[in-house]
Order: C-alpha cells, then sequence, then structure tokens
C-alpha cells in the first residue's frame, strides 16, 4: 500500500486524508516515478530511474531506444512492462505499460537541458 500522487503531491480522499493506493494503481503510480525521475539524479539510489532523459531526440532510433530505456528502468518491477513509446510533441513521451492484463499510458516530460 502507497500514498497516491497526483500533480506532483499528495492526494487526498473524500474525507480529506491522505489517499491510499494498493495493486496495479500502487505499481503504475510506481512506474510513473521510475520513468521520469533521471537515472542517476536520486542520492540514495543511483541505479534508480531511466535513461530517458539523456536520449537525443533527433537520433534516428529515437523511439526504438526510448521504448528500451523505458523498459530497462521498469526492470525492478517485475509485474510491469512497457509496450509501446510515442512522442507526441517535442520533450514529451508517452509510455504504454501494462501490468496484471491491465494497461495506461504514462507522460513523461522531458528536461532538454540534459
Amino acid at each position: 500500500m502507497d500514498t497516491a500522487l497526483e500533480n506532483g503531491d499528495f492526494a487526498l480522499g473524500s474525507n480529506g486524508r491522505l489517499k491510499q493506493i494498493c495493486g496495479t494503481q500502487e505499481l503504475f503510480q510506481r512506474a510513473a516515478i521510475r520513468l521520469n525521475v533521471p537515472l542517476g539524479s536520486f542520492a540514495y539510489d543511483a541505479e534508480f530511474g531511466s535513461r530517458l532523459h539523456a536520449l537525443r531526440e533527433d537520433d534516428p532510433n529515437y523511439l526504438g531506444k526510448a521504448l528500451a530505456a523505458a523498459q530497462e528502468a521498469l526492470l525492478p518491477l517485475s509485474a510491469v512492462t512497457a509496450e509501446e513509446v510515442r512522442r507526441p510533441e517535442p520533450g514529451v513521451l508517452m509510455v504504454q505499460v501494462a501490468c496484471q492484463g491491465e494497461s495506461m499510458e504514462i507522460e513523461v516530460k522531458r528536461n532538454e537541458q540534459l
């Protein structure tokens, strides 16, 4: 069980208390965090995060490399897999992830300064 995050902050339930999530919701949230944190930027675990932020968008195989980077970042979450990556606009990736028969799209906003 984990506390739900929403817009970069803790989500509140209808009772005004912190909203708790579990199961696939929790796994999808963990996947979103792993994909959005640049690899090596978390001081307590240099292996946490993804290489998505380091990829060059002008690379001809950009989406293929982005999918590989997303899959690599999600390896510690054995129940979650990255299935597809698309780029709706520059600086934004949408990663389709699947877990226990459910799927969702996770937005990753890239920091172009890296």
